[in-house]
């Protein structure tokens, strides 16, 4: 689930949608019933599950384009932001950066996945391969490659060497400098060929160019606002075809849980299952715990108030956000609690929606540390290029989980994509992800208000009024 959008039971798409969190929470139950006591049946069900991922994943390169050029779109003019706007974007990129690093380094001291036995599990492939012909060793990079003129792949060349030792060093080279990585990252998210990249998926460059795209749009007046009607359009179908696909959640989740508990041995996996997600729900709920201490300590520093005053008037609103999944149907009461505890009307109106939609600090902590269990799950040693990748994909899909419903498991298969980690580990997740959404929807609220008392008093308490907003 995703906390940015309203919650299910209030979606356009019907009235009779107040039955799906249950039937959600049914089918992990009986899932892990019937792979327990009928493991040999639930094994055949598998293909239920794997229709409903797939289903999930064909969406995720329109849904990428179309929501960060809405995201981006809704900002207005990024060149008439001005002071309020751009301390308010910086404070948001910049709490969602700190949640997902933090994220990164809980779950890489608590190791949850680490002996969570999953078919297929072993080491990730080598990115560059040693080819030997005669004296000489050809070291070839296996994530970079050029077309023939009849459209076949050939590797890059990275070294010719005449050592095997040498050979071996050079499969590691660039991984080991913080320089090569970086340049590693800021390969893959330039492509040369966009329509390339969306046909293999390649999340990276999608999120730079729709970023880049829609920033340009605002910025063309009228003619601009056409097509970024037409991407808003194309939003909102996207939105209503996960709410179609999510009435098949129950069922999805109810065979990937049969299955997987079937593929295990049935009954006697079935606690060792809970266990291990046991383990994986407290890394979450203790790295969002240790975030939102520090969003805290940021409110003190910048807004200089009481943080724990802030809170327990901020504490109705963050209920409510536990309660509905849906950062943007508590929207309206965090506003409210926000101006109880003194942040000034023109502050909540200019920042807090703009966090609804934009702001996702739970939302990307718990991308980055799903990822990495997953990798821990199938014991795939992610090196510090691929955390990097993580880091990265993780802050900016979160911006992309801003106006999708039900969009945590989307998103998990962007960051899995772009980290080249194995999808259908997704179905680890889901017996315990309808409640970790509603925690880290708790910390996505919090990080607005925070955001939003911060920027109160850093800009809006010096001016005499508020500045204009933006043009949309």
């Amino acid at each position: 689930m995703t906390d940015s959008t309203p919650p299910l039971e209030d979606t356009s798409s019907g009235h009779g949608a107040k039955w799906l969190l249950p039937a959600i929470i049914a089918g992990v139950l009986l899932g892990g019933l019937f792979g327990a006591f009928m493991p040999e049946q639930a094994e055949g069900l598998e293909f239920l599950g794997e229709l409903f991922l797939n289903a999930l994943k064909m969406l995720i390169v329109p849904l990428v384009v179309s929501s960060m050029i809405s995201g981006i779109a809704s900002l207005g003019d990024v060149r008439k932001l001005g002071k309020p706007g751009l301390l308010t974007v910086g404070l948001y990129a910049a709490t969602t950066a700190l949640a997902v690093f933090i994220g990164v380094i809980f779950v890489n001291l608590l190791k949850p996945g680490v002996g969570v036995a999953v078919e297929g599990a072993g080491q990730a492939p080598p990115k560059r391969l040693i080819i030997q012909q005669e004296s000489t060793y050809i070291v070839l990079d296996k994530e970079q490659h050029y077309y023939t003129e009849d459209g076949q792949p050939v590797r890059k060349v990275v070294a010719k060497v005449h050592s095997q030792k040498e050979a071996e060093e050079a499969t590691k080279e660039g991984e080991k400098s913080l320089v090569g990585v970086i340049a590693k990252v800021l390969r893959m998210m330039v492509a040369e060929n966009i329509i390339e990249s969306a046909a293999h998926t390649d999340i990276l460059p999608l999120i730079f160019f729709s970023l880049l795209f829609g920033g340009v749009l605002t910025t063309l007046g009228a003619k601009g606002q056409i097509v970024l009607d037409f991407f808003d359009g194309v939003a909102e179908a996207m939105m209503s075809m996960v709410n179609l696909i999510m009435y098949t959640a129950p069922i999805g989740i109810f065979a990937l849980i049969a299955a997987r508990l079937g593929k295990a041995g049935g009954g006697t996996a079935f606690f060792g299952e809970i266990a291990k997600l046991g383990n994986y729900s407290l890394c979450v709920i203790l790295a969002l715990l240790f975030h939102a201490v520090l969003l805290a300590g940021i409110y003190a520093l910048l807004a200089r108030r009481n943080p724990i005053h802030f809170f327990r008037t901020l504490f109705k609103a963050l209920t409510t956000a536990f309660s509905t999944a849906s950062s943007s149907a508590t929207l309206p009461l965090t506003m409210e609690c926000s101006e109880e505890a003194g942040v000034s009307p023109e502050a909540t109106a200019f920042v807090l929606p703009l966090g609804a939609t934009v702001n996702m600090n739970g939302t990307a902590l718990y991308e980055s540390v799903a990822a990495i269990f997953i990798a821990q799950a199938y014991g795939i040693q992610l090196d510090f290029g691929g955390q990097l990748v993580v880091f990265v994909t993780a802050t900016l899909a979160a911006i992309g989980a801003a106006g999708i419903p039900e969009a945590g498991l989307v998103t998990m298969l962007i960051v899995l994509n772009a980290a080249g980690l194995p999808t259908e580990g997704v179905g680890l997740l889901l017996s315990i992800d309808w409640f970790l959404d509603r925690c880290r929807t708790a910390i996505n609220v919090w990080g607005d208000a925070v955001v939003g008392g911060c920027v109160d008093e850093m800009v809006f308490s010096k001016l005499d009024k508020a500045p204009t907003l933006p043009a949309d």
